[in-house]
């Protein structure tokens, strides 16, 4: 499993409805580009993993800002479309994105527990394709 690198500056959303967005306290710190789930006990948004059930959740998404402790955070829901930079250039068009065993990272293979987090998409905003990553 190799973990990808996501530049935090390098994130930003490229489509999503209101319906594909989180927003609420950060329980934890953290930079955008990584996992974060909704902490079903205290309602708010913190780094998850693929070690257990627990630790995936099941309001998941990808932070689009960089966060402290108590601030506001957002999350990209299944659905959105976001840009993470370099990340995905060594896949390929429609390849899965897992979620990794590292807190608050995403893989190119499964974690304990196999979650596919999202695919390699193409965006045109030239003539070569960018690599997008689809949140599922």
């Amino acid at each position: 499993m190799a973990n990808l690198s996501i530049t935090a500056d390098d994130v930003h959303i490229v489509r999503a409805t209101d319906n594909e967005l989180l927003t609420a306290p950060a329980g934890e710190a953290g930079n955008a580009g990584q996992y974060f789930r909704l902490n079903t006990t205290t309602g708010k948004l913190e780094k998850g993993n693929a070690t257990t059930t627990t630790e995936l959740g099941n309001t998941y998404g990808i932070l689009i800002e960089t966060v402290a402790v108590g601030q506001t955070a957002t999350i990209a829901l299944p659905g959105a479309l976001v840009d993470v930079g370099d990340a995905l250039d060594a896949l390929a068009f429609d390849a899965p994105v897992y979620v990794s065993d590292t807190d608050a990272t995403l893989a190119d293979s499964a974690g304990t527990v196999s979650r596919v987090f999202g695919r390699v998409e193409p965006g045109f905003a030239s003539t070569t394709a960018d690599k997008l990553l689809r949140v599922k």
